[in-house]
């Protein structure tokens, strides 16, 4: 079996406390090409945890591709801008050149 190793990424980000968050670990792993199956048997959570964790990390990359900013990303996606802000700093860790603009609390 493939061992997978969770990036230490930019740790101040991805961090809360001295635990990774759910989405840092499960987006760390799709961001490394592993199925979202088997990211679901190595962390524990459903598939449609996974899933869903995935497709709203998915949304607001296609979003920053697109230059919207946070407020927008909330507003088409529904989402808060807490949620939005996590996922925008995700993409920040993997995309560094897209801009990426994450207002602070």
């Amino acid at each position: 079996e493939k061992t997978v190793e969770v990036l230490p990424m930019k740790g101040y980000v991805l961090y809360q406390g001295s635990n990774p968050t759910h989405k840092a670990i499960i987006i760390s792993l799709y961001e490394q090409g592993i199925s979202p199956a088997d990211i679901a048997l190595k962390t524990g959570h459903t598939q449609q945890a996974v899933d869903r964790y995935i497709k709203a990390y998915d949304q607001v990359l296609a979003l920053v591709k697109k230059h919207h900013d946070a407020i927008s990303i909330t507003q088409i996606t529904g989402r808060s801008l807490n949620t939005v802000r996590q996922y925008l700093r995700l993409v920040k860790d993997f995309y560094p050149k897209l801009k990426v603009a994450t207002p602070q609390r």
